[in-house]
């Protein structure tokens, strides 16, 4: 029996004093110190092929960079491809920890999750829509897929091919995966030394990537609005052209206000989003969809067009925190083009008043 880390050694290494490490045991709620070569590690986890492969093809590229880049100084510059490496390293060792080894139940109560409001909204999606749960299934990493996209992942050197939905050699598994390394801005702060931040950004060419990642988040936000009880939501959001399926409230106890309160947070972000990519309020306007024929009118348009807006700031002072909002650009200036709301004191007191009126 060989003795595998999980977490790397190079990485574990920065938190050592010589060869032992301070560690917490949030089961027995108790700090220990351990050998650096027993600390995250467990019992043939991987076999030597796979343990080479880390070695060789990603801990030892890494670990060149983290020493001689990101170590190195207070200003950091990084190429494509080396952006690339980081985000393969973060998305290995997300598929290489046990905790992924394991059923989507076990895997929600080792982190004690239950409440979160993402998982709640898995396990409501789940329950209540099959076709959800199918392709949830199909997509999670599990004890069934570990060593599989382990193996796979190590074997293609681009982490954009690994993320390609065109590429049907590579499991759906592994490509989630891998669009969540894509997309994600990552960060690393200092703030004792020098107070910086180092931010991965958005990379550029990969919108078809992050569309596909983001497109299933939006869908599942969508599916959730048509079962919640802001009914209000829901028609704001049919005017705006969403696809929906038909409203139909489902009244599950087992779920808490928190999952619905995130979903309906996200829904006006994402209304939001619809409000800035539109030039002026008079071609948002012009996408309301409406079975009302007033709408053919310009100037019934323009009323119900903003009849629509303040249902929406309504809605979106309850939902969403009222300094955030205020900085969209979602707000008519005089020539009724979208911008940013300056006066922030105001939204703030209209929005309280709003919530009184409505409790």
């Amino acid at each position: 029996m060989s003795n595998t880390h999980y977490i790397p050694r190079l990485l574990i290494r920065q938190f050592a004093e010589g060869e032992k490490v301070n560690s917490y045991d949030y089961k027995k709620n108790t700090f220990q110190t351990k050998k650096l070569r027993k600390t995250f590690s467990d019992t043939d986890l991987f076999d030597e092929e796979l343990e080479s492969a880390f070695a060789k093809k990603l801990e030892g590229p890494f670990g060149n960079l983290l020493n001689h880049k990101l170590f190195g100084s207070n200003s950091i510059f990084i190429d494509r491809k080396e952006n690339m490496l980081l985000r393969k390293f973060f998305m290995i060792n997300f598929l290489r920890a046990p905790i992924i080894n394991g059923s989507w139940n076990e895997v929600v109560e080792r982190t004690r999750t239950q409440e979160h409001p993402s998982v709640q909204a898995i396990e409501f999606l789940c329950r209540h829509h099959p076709e959800f749960k199918d392709k949830f299934q199909r997509d999670r990493p599990s004890d069934k897929t570990y060593l599989r996209d382990l193996k796979r992942a190590m074997e293609i050197d681009s982490l954009a091919e690994i993320a390609d939905p065109k590429n049907d050699s590579v499991p759906v598994t592994l490509q989630a995966a891998a669009r969540r390394a894509m997309v994600s801005a990552i960060a690393f702060w200092d703030s004792a030394d020098c107070g910086q931040e180092f931010i991965l950004p958005k990379l550029p060419g990969i919108s078809r990537i992050q569309d596909k990642y983001i497109g299933a988040w939006k869908k599942a936000w969508r599916l959730l609005l048509s079962c919640g009880e802001d009914e209000k939501l829901y028609e704001l959001c049919k005017r705006a052209g969403s696809d929906l399926p038909e409203y139909q409230p489902l009244q599950d106890e087992r779920f808490s206000s928190n999952m619905w309160m995130s979903c309906y947070r996200s829904v006006i972000r994402e209304l939001a989003e619809w409000l800035e990519n539109c030039r002026n309020f008079t071609q948002a306007g012009r996408l309301l969809k409406s079975e009302d024929k007033e709408m053919e009118n310009e100037e019934n348009r323009e009323r119900l067009t903003y009849e629509w807006l303040n249902l929406f700031y309504e809605l979106a002072s309850r939902y969403w925190n009222i300094s955030e909002l205020s900085m969209k650009s979602i707000f008519p200036n005089q020539e009724g083009i979208p911008c940013p709301y300056a006066g922030g004191f105001l939204v703030v007191l209209i929005s309280l008043i709003v919530k009184e009126i409505y409790k």
